[in-house]
Protein backbone atom coordinates (compact mmCIF):
# COMPACT_ATOMS: atom_id res chain seq x y z
CA UNK A 1 0.00 0.00 0.00
CA UNK A 2 0.84 3.96 -0.46
CA UNK A 3 0.20 6.13 2.22
CA UNK A 4 0.53 9.82 2.19
CA UNK A 5 -1.79 10.53 5.36
CA UNK A 6 -3.15 9.30 8.47
CA UNK A 7 -6.33 10.56 7.59
CA UNK A 8 -9.45 8.54 9.46
CA UNK A 9 -11.31 8.28 6.11
CA UNK A 10 -8.62 5.57 5.12
CA UNK A 11 -8.89 3.50 8.93
CA UNK A 12 -10.87 0.87 7.41
CA UNK A 13 -9.01 -0.04 4.36
CA UNK A 14 -5.61 -0.28 5.72
CA UNK A 15 -7.33 -2.11 9.22
CA UNK A 16 -8.90 -4.85 6.02
CA UNK A 17 -5.14 -4.60 4.92
CA UNK A 18 -3.83 -5.65 7.85
CA UNK A 19 -6.33 -7.91 9.23
CA UNK A 20 -5.97 -10.03 6.05
CA UNK A 21 -2.02 -9.88 6.21
CA UNK A 22 -2.35 -11.07 10.16
CA UNK A 23 -4.64 -13.94 8.36
CA UNK A 24 -1.82 -14.87 5.75
CA UNK A 25 -4.23 -13.93 3.23
CA UNK A 26 -2.32 -11.54 1.41
CA UNK A 27 1.50 -10.36 1.84
CA UNK A 28 1.54 -6.86 2.93
CA UNK A 29 4.43 -3.85 2.48
CA UNK A 30 3.95 -0.28 2.55
CA UNK A 31 5.33 2.60 1.19
CA UNK A 32 4.79 6.40 3.21
CA UNK A 33 5.01 9.40 0.50
CA UNK A 34 4.65 13.08 0.70
CA UNK A 35 1.25 14.35 0.20
CA UNK A 36 0.31 15.06 -3.45
CA UNK A 37 -0.35 18.92 -4.05
CA UNK A 38 -4.26 19.67 -4.68
CA UNK A 39 -4.75 20.48 -8.39
CA UNK A 40 -5.00 24.51 -9.10
CA UNK A 41 -8.52 24.36 -10.38
CA UNK A 42 -9.78 22.24 -7.35
CA UNK A 43 -13.09 24.24 -5.97
CA UNK A 44 -12.49 24.78 -2.51
CA UNK A 45 -14.38 21.34 -0.93
CA UNK A 46 -11.58 19.39 -2.92
CA UNK A 47 -8.98 21.40 -2.01
CA UNK A 48 -7.75 18.51 1.25
CA UNK A 49 -9.65 15.66 -0.90
CA UNK A 50 -5.93 13.66 -1.58
CA UNK A 51 -5.43 13.34 2.05
CA UNK A 52 -8.63 10.65 1.77
CA UNK A 53 -6.94 8.60 -1.21
CA UNK A 54 -4.17 6.02 -1.30
CA UNK A 55 -2.68 3.51 -3.49
CA UNK A 56 -2.54 -0.33 -3.54
CA UNK A 57 -0.69 -2.69 -5.87
CA UNK A 58 -0.88 -5.64 -6.78
CA UNK A 59 1.94 -8.49 -7.46
CA UNK A 60 3.58 -4.97 -8.45
CA UNK A 61 1.60 -4.66 -11.81
CA UNK A 62 -2.34 -4.06 -11.36
CA UNK A 63 -3.04 -0.36 -9.90
CA UNK A 64 -5.72 0.25 -7.44
CA UNK A 65 -6.85 3.82 -6.43
CA UNK A 66 -8.84 4.22 -3.29
CA UNK A 67 -10.52 7.34 -2.74
CA UNK A 68 -12.73 7.23 0.75
CA UNK A 69 -13.31 11.43 0.28
CA UNK A 70 -17.10 12.48 0.90
CA UNK A 71 -17.71 14.23 -2.21
CA UNK A 72 -18.24 12.63 -5.43
CA UNK A 73 -15.93 13.58 -7.36
CA UNK A 74 -13.21 12.02 -9.24
CA UNK A 75 -9.56 12.32 -8.90
CA UNK A 76 -8.00 12.88 -12.46
CA UNK A 77 -4.89 12.09 -11.40
CA UNK A 78 -5.81 8.57 -9.31
CA UNK A 79 -7.59 8.07 -12.23
CA UNK A 80 -5.08 8.38 -14.90
CA UNK A 81 -2.83 5.81 -13.29
CA UNK A 82 -4.83 2.92 -12.41
CA UNK A 83 -6.80 0.25 -13.48
CA UNK A 84 -9.80 0.20 -11.10
CA UNK A 85 -10.29 3.29 -8.85
CA UNK A 86 -12.68 2.41 -6.15
CA UNK A 87 -15.14 5.29 -4.70
CA UNK A 88 -16.31 5.92 -1.26
CA UNK A 89 -19.19 8.51 -2.53
CA UNK A 90 -20.31 6.51 -5.62
CA UNK A 91 -22.35 8.61 -8.00
CA UNK A 92 -22.87 6.37 -11.30
CA UNK A 93 -25.04 8.92 -12.97
CA UNK A 94 -22.09 11.73 -13.02
CA UNK A 95 -19.69 9.65 -13.93
CA UNK A 96 -19.33 9.18 -17.59
CA UNK A 97 -19.79 6.18 -19.89
CA UNK A 98 -16.74 5.34 -20.60
CA UNK A 99 -15.04 5.48 -17.02
CA UNK A 100 -18.34 3.13 -15.67
CA UNK A 101 -16.87 -0.25 -15.33
CA UNK A 102 -12.91 1.20 -14.30
CA UNK A 103 -14.92 2.65 -11.09
CA UNK A 104 -16.38 0.62 -8.43
CA UNK A 105 -18.27 1.26 -4.85
CA UNK A 106 -16.03 1.15 -2.23
CA UNK A 107 -18.55 0.77 0.79
CA UNK A 108 -19.20 2.08 4.10
CA UNK A 109 -16.56 3.23 6.46
CA UNK A 110 -15.87 4.02 10.16
CA UNK A 111 -13.33 4.34 12.38
CA UNK A 112 -11.64 1.23 13.43
CA UNK A 113 -8.02 -0.42 14.08
CA UNK A 114 -6.94 -3.89 14.09
CA UNK A 115 -5.54 -4.14 17.71
CA UNK A 116 -2.87 -4.92 19.39
CA UNK A 117 0.53 -3.61 17.52
CA UNK A 118 0.41 -2.60 14.09
CA UNK A 119 3.82 -2.08 12.50
CA UNK A 120 2.55 -0.51 9.81
CA UNK A 121 0.53 1.96 11.69
CA UNK A 122 3.35 2.67 13.75
CA UNK A 123 5.73 3.83 10.65
CA UNK A 124 2.75 6.05 9.55
CA UNK A 125 2.22 7.47 12.88
CA UNK A 126 6.19 8.13 13.02
CA UNK A 127 6.20 9.27 9.26
CA UNK A 128 3.19 11.73 9.90
CA UNK A 129 4.58 13.61 13.52
CA UNK A 130 2.84 11.78 15.87
CA UNK A 131 5.52 9.77 17.29
CA UNK A 132 6.54 6.36 18.33
CA UNK A 133 5.91 6.99 21.86
CA UNK A 134 2.50 7.80 21.60
CA UNK A 135 2.07 5.31 19.08
CA UNK A 136 2.91 2.61 22.23
CA UNK A 137 0.94 4.10 24.48
CA UNK A 138 -1.91 3.98 22.17
CA UNK A 139 -1.26 0.24 21.24
CA UNK A 140 -1.18 -1.17 25.03
CA UNK A 141 -4.57 1.07 25.47
CA UNK A 142 -5.49 -1.24 22.58
CA UNK A 143 -4.81 -4.29 23.32
CA UNK A 144 -6.36 -3.81 26.91
CA UNK A 145 -9.45 -2.27 26.01
CA UNK A 146 -9.14 1.05 27.63
CA UNK A 147 -9.07 4.25 26.17
CA UNK A 148 -9.88 6.03 23.17
CA UNK A 149 -8.09 3.43 21.10
CA UNK A 150 -9.43 0.48 22.28
CA UNK A 151 -11.31 0.80 18.97
CA UNK A 152 -10.44 -2.51 17.32
CA UNK A 153 -12.74 -4.38 14.98
CA UNK A 154 -13.28 -7.19 17.68
CA UNK A 155 -15.01 -4.58 19.81
CA UNK A 156 -16.68 -2.10 17.34
CA UNK A 157 -19.15 -4.85 16.30
CA UNK A 158 -22.17 -7.41 17.74
CA UNK A 159 -25.11 -9.53 16.41
CA UNK A 160 -28.22 -8.18 17.29
CA UNK A 161 -30.13 -7.98 19.98
CA UNK A 162 -33.30 -8.80 20.06
CA UNK A 163 -34.78 -8.40 23.36
CA UNK A 164 -33.74 -5.11 23.83
CA UNK A 165 -36.41 -2.21 24.42
CA UNK A 166 -36.68 -0.56 21.41
CA UNK A 167 -35.39 2.90 22.14
CA UNK A 168 -33.61 5.01 19.89
CA UNK A 169 -30.33 7.05 19.51
CA UNK A 170 -29.22 10.24 17.49
CA UNK A 171 -25.91 11.82 18.44
CA UNK A 172 -24.50 14.34 15.83
CA UNK A 173 -23.25 17.39 15.07
CA UNK A 174 -23.89 20.99 12.86
CA UNK A 175 -21.34 22.55 10.60
CA UNK A 176 -20.65 26.23 10.07
CA UNK A 177 -22.19 26.94 6.59
CA UNK A 178 -19.59 29.85 5.71
CA UNK A 179 -15.88 29.62 5.83
CA UNK A 180 -12.39 28.93 3.99
CA UNK A 181 -13.95 30.08 0.53
CA UNK A 182 -16.34 27.80 0.57
CA UNK A 183 -18.88 27.99 -2.03
CA UNK A 184 -22.71 29.66 -1.84
CA UNK A 185 -24.11 25.78 -2.76
CA UNK A 186 -22.05 24.21 -0.46
CA UNK A 187 -22.92 26.98 2.43
CA UNK A 188 -26.56 26.14 1.75
CA UNK A 189 -25.95 22.77 1.47
CA UNK A 190 -24.49 22.85 5.48
CA UNK A 191 -27.22 25.05 6.20
CA UNK A 192 -30.30 22.61 5.11
CA UNK A 193 -28.30 19.74 7.17
CA UNK A 194 -27.97 21.64 10.22
CA UNK A 195 -32.06 22.67 10.11
CA UNK A 196 -32.81 18.78 9.26
CA UNK A 197 -30.47 17.06 11.85
CA UNK A 198 -32.29 19.89 14.63
CA UNK A 199 -35.50 19.57 13.64
CA UNK A 200 -35.35 16.09 14.52
CA UNK A 201 -33.82 16.05 17.57
CA UNK A 202 -36.49 17.84 18.54
CA UNK A 203 -39.06 16.23 17.22
CA UNK A 204 -37.92 13.27 18.49
CA UNK A 205 -37.43 14.45 22.03
CA UNK A 206 -40.91 15.57 21.78
CA UNK A 207 -42.75 12.07 20.81
CA UNK A 208 -40.32 9.59 22.44
CA UNK A 209 -39.44 10.92 25.49
CA UNK A 210 -37.29 8.69 27.75
CA UNK A 211 -36.77 6.06 24.95
CA UNK A 212 -34.97 9.02 22.79
CA UNK A 213 -31.25 10.30 23.48
CA UNK A 214 -29.73 12.10 21.36
CA UNK A 215 -28.97 15.88 19.87
CA UNK A 216 -26.30 18.02 18.85
CA UNK A 217 -22.48 17.84 19.90
CA UNK A 218 -21.91 21.53 21.96
CA UNK A 219 -20.39 23.45 19.61
CA UNK A 220 -19.80 27.67 19.33
CA UNK A 221 -22.11 27.50 16.31
CA UNK A 222 -24.98 24.97 17.80
CA UNK A 223 -25.52 27.10 20.70
CA UNK A 224 -26.14 30.25 19.05
CA UNK A 225 -27.92 28.73 16.60
CA UNK A 226 -29.21 25.60 18.09
CA UNK A 227 -29.51 25.67 21.79
CA UNK A 228 -33.11 23.79 21.73
CA UNK A 229 -31.24 21.29 20.24
CA UNK A 230 -28.24 20.66 22.06
CA UNK A 231 -27.29 17.21 23.95
CA UNK A 232 -27.91 17.68 27.39
CA UNK A 233 -25.01 16.26 28.67
CA UNK A 234 -22.33 17.04 26.16
CA UNK A 235 -19.69 14.64 27.52
CA UNK A 236 -21.71 11.90 25.92
CA UNK A 237 -20.55 12.62 22.49
CA UNK A 238 -16.96 11.51 23.44
CA UNK A 239 -16.31 8.85 20.78
CA UNK A 240 -15.62 6.05 23.64
CA UNK A 241 -18.71 7.00 25.81
CA UNK A 242 -20.84 6.77 22.27
CA UNK A 243 -19.52 3.74 21.29
CA UNK A 244 -20.40 2.11 24.62
CA UNK A 245 -24.16 3.48 24.52
CA UNK A 246 -24.43 2.56 21.20
CA UNK A 247 -24.82 -1.44 22.40
CA UNK A 248 -28.06 -0.28 24.39
CA UNK A 249 -30.23 1.31 21.47
CA UNK A 250 -31.93 -0.70 18.66
CA UNK A 251 -32.56 2.00 16.59
CA UNK A 252 -30.38 4.63 15.28
CA UNK A 253 -30.61 7.96 13.03
CA UNK A 254 -28.33 8.52 10.59
CA UNK A 255 -28.17 11.56 8.36
CA UNK A 256 -26.75 12.69 4.91
CA UNK A 257 -23.20 13.95 5.85
CA UNK A 258 -20.83 16.46 3.81
CA UNK A 259 -21.02 16.72 0.52
CA UNK A 260 -24.04 14.00 0.47
CA UNK A 261 -22.17 11.35 1.61
CA UNK A 262 -23.32 8.16 3.63
CA UNK A 263 -21.42 8.98 6.93
CA UNK A 264 -19.23 6.91 9.38
CA UNK A 265 -22.80 6.53 11.57
CA UNK A 266 -23.86 4.34 9.24
CA UNK A 267 -20.79 1.57 9.24
CA UNK A 268 -21.37 1.87 12.39
CA UNK A 269 -25.07 1.52 12.70
CA UNK A 270 -24.73 -1.62 10.48
CA UNK A 271 -21.32 -3.17 12.56
CA UNK A 272 -23.90 -3.09 15.24
CA UNK A 273 -26.49 -4.37 14.02
CA UNK A 274 -29.21 -2.13 14.21
CA UNK A 275 -32.09 -0.80 12.79
CA UNK A 276 -31.74 1.80 10.90
CA UNK A 277 -34.04 4.91 9.68
CA UNK A 278 -32.17 7.27 7.45
CA UNK A 279 -31.97 10.08 4.86
CA UNK A 280 -31.84 8.60 0.99
CA UNK A 281 -28.79 7.32 0.25
CA UNK A 282 -26.73 9.44 -2.75
CA UNK A 283 -23.99 7.14 -3.39
CA UNK A 284 -23.72 3.30 -4.49
CA UNK A 285 -23.04 0.80 -2.46
CA UNK A 286 -21.47 -3.01 -2.96
CA UNK A 287 -24.12 -5.76 -2.42
CA UNK A 288 -28.15 -5.24 -1.78
CA UNK A 289 -28.52 -2.48 0.63
CA UNK A 290 -31.83 -0.80 0.00
CA UNK A 291 -34.61 1.16 1.59
CA UNK A 292 -36.69 -1.01 3.50
CA UNK A 293 -34.68 -4.29 3.71
CA UNK A 294 -31.48 -2.20 6.08
CA UNK A 295 -33.35 0.99 6.50
CA UNK A 296 -36.20 2.94 6.04
CA UNK A 297 -35.70 6.39 4.20
CA UNK A 298 -37.02 9.84 4.94
CA UNK A 299 -36.81 13.52 4.01
CA UNK A 300 -38.56 15.03 6.57
CA UNK A 301 -38.54 15.31 10.60
CA UNK A 302 -42.35 13.97 10.09
CA UNK A 303 -41.06 11.25 7.85
CA UNK A 304 -38.24 10.32 10.57
CA UNK A 305 -40.71 10.05 13.44
CA UNK A 306 -43.07 8.22 11.25
CA UNK A 307 -40.36 5.38 10.18
CA UNK A 308 -39.38 5.04 13.77
CA UNK A 309 -42.75 4.55 14.99
CA UNK A 310 -42.50 1.59 12.67
CA UNK A 311 -39.69 0.27 14.24
CA UNK A 312 -41.11 0.34 17.85
CA UNK A 313 -44.22 -0.89 16.85
CA UNK A 314 -43.35 -4.18 14.60
CA UNK A 315 -40.86 -6.15 16.24
CA UNK A 316 -40.57 -8.12 13.48
CA UNK A 317 -39.72 -5.53 11.10
CA UNK A 318 -37.06 -4.30 13.64
CA UNK A 319 -35.71 -7.36 14.31
CA UNK A 320 -35.60 -8.68 10.76
CA UNK A 321 -33.62 -5.78 9.50
CA UNK A 322 -30.89 -5.96 12.18
CA UNK A 323 -30.59 -9.30 11.22
CA UNK A 324 -30.06 -8.26 7.16
CA UNK A 325 -27.82 -5.40 8.53
CA UNK A 326 -25.23 -7.61 10.55
CA UNK A 327 -25.17 -10.47 7.59
CA UNK A 328 -24.28 -7.18 5.61
CA UNK A 329 -21.83 -6.47 7.99
CA UNK A 330 -19.78 -9.73 7.80
CA UNK A 331 -20.20 -9.37 3.96
CA UNK A 332 -19.24 -6.10 3.10
CA UNK A 333 -18.29 -3.75 5.81
CA UNK A 334 -16.32 -5.28 7.89
CA UNK A 335 -12.55 -4.32 7.20
CA UNK A 336 -10.97 -7.79 6.24
CA UNK A 337 -14.05 -8.78 4.16
CA UNK A 338 -14.40 -5.13 2.86
CA UNK A 339 -10.81 -5.23 1.07
CA UNK A 340 -10.84 -8.80 0.41
CA UNK A 341 -14.02 -8.08 -1.81
CA UNK A 342 -12.24 -4.87 -3.60
CA UNK A 343 -8.91 -7.43 -4.21
CA UNK A 344 -10.80 -10.24 -5.74
CA UNK A 345 -12.68 -7.98 -8.14
CA UNK A 346 -9.54 -6.27 -9.22
CA UNK A 347 -7.79 -9.67 -9.96
CA UNK A 348 -10.54 -11.02 -11.90
CA UNK A 349 -10.34 -7.78 -13.73
CA UNK A 350 -6.59 -8.38 -14.80
CA UNK A 351 -4.47 -5.14 -15.22
CA UNK A 352 -4.31 -2.97 -18.51
CA UNK A 353 -0.69 -3.05 -18.84
CA UNK A 354 -0.01 0.64 -18.97
CA UNK A 355 -0.45 2.23 -14.91
CA UNK A 356 3.30 3.81 -14.92
CA UNK A 357 5.40 3.04 -11.93
CA UNK A 358 4.61 6.54 -10.05
CA UNK A 359 1.27 4.52 -8.69
CA UNK A 360 3.58 2.81 -6.17
CA UNK A 361 4.77 -0.52 -5.49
Amino acid sequence: MVVWSRSRHLSHVRTGLTLLARQGSIRLSQEVRARPPAGTDDPAHLRGARDAHMQLVLDGALHLYIDAHDSWELDSLGLAHCDLYFKRSLAPAKIPATLRDRVQPLGLYYRVYPGGFDRFEAVRERAFGQGLVRYAAASVSARFGVGRYAQHVARLCAPPDFLAEPRVLFMTQVWEPAGDDRSAEKADERRAMNELRAECVVRLRRELGSRFVGGLRHSGYARRYFPHALLEENGRSERGRYLAMLRGFPICVATTGLHGSIGAKMGEYVAFSKAIVSEPLHYQLPGEFRDGSNYLGFSSADACVERIGSLIDDAGLRRSMMQRNWSYYRSFVRPDELVRNALALALGRGSRGSAPEACGH
